[in-house]
């Protein structure tokens, strides 16, 4: 299978053309991953890689984790995070809510 280089300009602009609404759901998702890369470096070491930003809605930080254990130690860390990231990125948050969501493991066949 051939990879090709994806020119981001190119894909925004399909997006446009394909339907109302893709164009900021692109946007929505990039947002999302740029809180992502800001809650980072936020978190301890040990945490880093096990969390990320899945969503903001109604001034709620929506963080997801891959497993209990991690959840239980954002959930210490979540008032800190909700009030840094809401200073640095000029956001209006007032919660967290954590979900656990275990990274995809393929089937074997």
């Amino acid at each position: 299978m051939a990879h090709h280089k994806l020119d981001p300009q190119a894909a925004f602009q399909l997006l446009e053309r394909k339907g109302e609404g893709t164009a900021e759901l692109v946007t929505r998702g990039l947002l999302l991953e740029r809180l992502s890369q800001r809650l980072e470096p936020l978190l301890p070491p040990t945490l880093q890689g096990h969390c990320r930003v899945a969503n903001l809605r109604d001034e709620t930080l929506v963080l997801a984790v891959d497993s209990p254990a991690w959840a239980s130690r954002v959930r210490f860390l979540a008032p800190a995070l909700v009030e840094e990231l809401s200073r640095r990125e000029g956001l209006r948050l007032s919660r967290c809510r954590i979900l656990v969501m275990p990274p995809h493991v393929p089937r074997r066949t």
